[in-house]
């Protein structure tokens, strides 16, 4: 997770030329879900979006089906990315909580991006869709991406009202 002071955010130039990994982790995260679910066959992938609760941040977009979800660190299995995510926010901001948001719209969208603040592609420095379909391009799809669940429930639903501890499990990206 990156957090950027508004001076950075400002900063067009050296926002657009960060490595990609950090590019698309704070600022254009919402780029790389619009990109991939554009360049990918799209059955069962849905954009979804981490919206914190008033007075918090940590906005953050990602696209996943029933197993995996889809951000700047590729793929990881669903349980361990809301898991690793909630407890982080936790650990820094006591008290955040944030829902999951699954998006009817395109995340690059004027919809959204007018929504929820974001810049549209042709807001950015240079285009950035090229450089996000390209960055997908890199990850290679679990092969048990399209396996059947045991259950379809969403496995952040305990986490939704977050003032209760979450399990702290190792991340490897």
């Amino acid at each position: 997770m990156i957090f950027r002071t508004a001076e950075q955010e400002a900063d067009l130039k050296a926002s657009f030329y960060r490595p990609d990994r950090p590019f698309f982790a704070a600022g254009a995260c919402h780029v790389l879900a619009g990109a991939f679910l554009d360049s990918t066959p799209r059955v069962g992938w849905n954009a979804t979006l981490i919206k914190p609760h008033a007075g918090f941040k940590g906005m953050h977009m990602f696209v996943r089906n029933q197993r995996y979800p889809f951000d700047c660190h590729g793929f990881t299995p669903l349980n361990r990315f809301i898991d690793h995510y909630f407890s982080k926010m936790h650990r820094w901001f006591p008290g955040w909580s944030a829902d999951l948001v699954d998006l009817n719209s395109s995340p690059i969208g004027e919809e959204f991006c007018t929504k929820y603040q974001r810049r549209m592609p042709e807001q950015f420095l240079e285009n950035p869709i090229s450089r996000a379909v390209n960055y997908v391009q890199r990850f290679e799809i679990p092969a048990d991406a399209y396996s059947p669940m045991q259950s379809n429930a969403c496995p952040s639903s305990r986490f939704a009202s977050a003032n209760r501890a979450v399990p702290q499990a190792p991340l490897i990206y």
